[in-house]
């Protein structure tokens, strides 16, 4: 019995997590703003745009709201929320300084790190 097992990856749907992810936040009680939290989910998914995970099919800001969510599993409060979905933007993208310097961006990434991180 030598057959192949043959592994198929289905893709994960970050706009379905994030859904869920928002539900989550909303039955946890903790006051938060989602406006401004889906604010960087939006600013994540467009920078990670094109990016895909090592499954090879999955969108990688999949990876940014499985880690947001993890922060809500924790009690953790807005700003780390914002955080865990920004996490991998700076380092790991082409979003250019300019458009990192929007007051968009500032509002979602109002968090725990020092302001700018990377040199113009």
């Amino acid at each position: 019995m030598n057959e192949e097992v043959k592994q198929v990856n289905i893709p994960l749907d970050p706009d379905v997590m994030y859904d869920a992810l928002e539900k989550k936040i909303q039955s946890s009680g903790h006051p938060m703003d989602l406006g401004r939290i889906r604010a960087a989910y939006e600013m994540a998914k467009l920078a990670h745009a094109g990016q895909l995970r090592k499954d090879g099919c999955s969108p990688y800001v999949t990876h940014c709201v499985a880690a947001a969510d993890i922060s809500v599993d924790l009690g953790l409060d807005e700003d780390s929320i914002c955080a865990a979905l920004l996490h991998d933007v700076i380092e790991d993208t082409s979003l250019s300084t300019p458009a990192r310097k929007t007051s968009r961006w500032r509002t979602c990434a109002r968090c725990s790190w020092p302001w700018p991180r990377t040199s113009a």
